[in-house]
């Protein structure tokens, strides 16, 4: 026996969104990277920069004003930054001795 099955048109529900960015996109993203490389965190020879954390917090939160835009801004590069360092997982991953049952979780969670 056949099953028929109708999807909604998802694309027409999503047609009503305009997509914008706030007009602190280009300030922001620029101080947020002065700021990194000034402070030691993230080093020049670094890619991050390249997948744009400050635009994306721009598209997410279009209304933001500078200080909340520069707050997720500096948030979002740490959160790659931290994710472009393989050495601090391959660290965990090495001072662990003892397994558990839950230890996998855990190594599944600090690579993510």
């Amino acid at each position: 026996m056949m099953m028929s099955l109708q999807l909604p048109d998802l694309l027409s529900f999503c047609s009503v969104f305009e997509l914008r960015t706030s007009k602190h996109c280009k300030g922001v993203s620029n101080a947020s990277e002065k700021w990194l490389l000034e402070s030691g965190v993230a080093l020049s020879s670094m890619t991050w920069s390249a997948s744009k954390p400050g635009l994306l917090a721009a598209a997410c939160h279009p209304t933001a004003d500078p200080t909340q835009l520069r707050f997720i801004t500096d948030f979002l590069s740490l959160l790659l930054h931290h994710r472009e360092q393989p050495v601090l997982v391959s660290q965990v991953a090495s001072a662990t001795t003892t397994r558990t049952p839950c230890s996998e979780d855990a190594d599944t969670f600090i690579m993510l």
